[in-house]
């Protein structure tokens, strides 16, 4: 049996780390922030040539100050949920 066939599960999600760029755009205008779509991708998207995990790191920088708060934790989740459902 190859071990790409098994089916796998997710053991924990980091919300911070989940957040989508629409759910994050939500957030940054209710605080009066509006950033372009692709400006938003560069400080949450990891590069494919990412050099160092402190690299890696800054792109959760905004999510974590973004999600800070039960509204936004609970958008988050909710966004989060509609996401699995759709890719069941």
């Amino acid at each position: 049996m190859n071990f790409r066939d098994i089916p796998k599960i997710e053991l924990h999600c980091h919300l911070d780390g989940s957040m989508s760029i629409d759910v994050t755009s939500r957030l940054l205008q209710e605080k009066g922030i509006d950033m372009p779509e692709e400006e938003l991708k560069g400080k949450l998207e990891a590069p494919d040539d990412c050099s160092s995990l402190a690299e890696y790191l800054e792109r959760f920088d905004l999510p974590i100050r973004r999600s800070m708060g039960w509204k936004s934790l609970h958008m988050i989740w909710q966004r989060m949920q509609q996401q699995r459902m759709l890719s069941i």
